[in-house]
């Protein structure tokens, strides 16, 4: 069970989901399927080893309903935040923080500009119960 459980992680920010996908190519040409582009393997690499450095060992994943939270502070000002969400979901069930991304029920996102180059995604996880938790957990002012 997750209840009371929160986590706060810093990511680099991702490609687009626009730069996710490739065609996926085998002898014959391109077959139809998709496959994750060169540069999507290498963000969810290095985000695996930065997410794992700042959970520490022994982390056990969530694995009931959660509550994301997201502060995208992208690294131009034209920056499109709904084009990140799956290559940091994806990434924080790589790395074992979620069981499965369907368990995201709840996902917030606010964008800051400007940021430091090159960009980055600040990310608060807690377990669903406590999503009523305000911007604050974040940093943020709140209303």
């Amino acid at each position: 069970m997750n209840s009371g459980r929160i986590i706060n992680l810093e990511l680099h920010w991702p490609p687009s989901v626009n730069r996710w996908w490739r065609p996926r190519f085998g002898a014959k040409g391109a077959t139809g399927g998709l496959a994750l582009s060169k540069e999507a393997r290498k963000y969810k690499r290095d985000a695996i080893l930065l997410i794992r450095s700042q959970i520490g060992a022994g982390f056990q994943p969530f694995t009931d309903p959660v509550c994301v939270r997201m502060l995208a502070c992208p690294p131009t000002s034209n920056a499109d935040i709904d084009n990140i969400n799956k290559a940091v979901l994806d990434s924080l069930e790589a790395a074992g923080v979620l069981a499965n991304d369907k368990l995201v029920t709840r996902l917030e996102m606010d964008k800051v500009l400007p940021a430091k180059r090159p960009g980055y995604v600040r990310l608060v996880i807690f377990d669903r119960t406590d999503c009523a938790i305000s911007g604050q957990a974040m940093g943020l002012a709140t209303s």
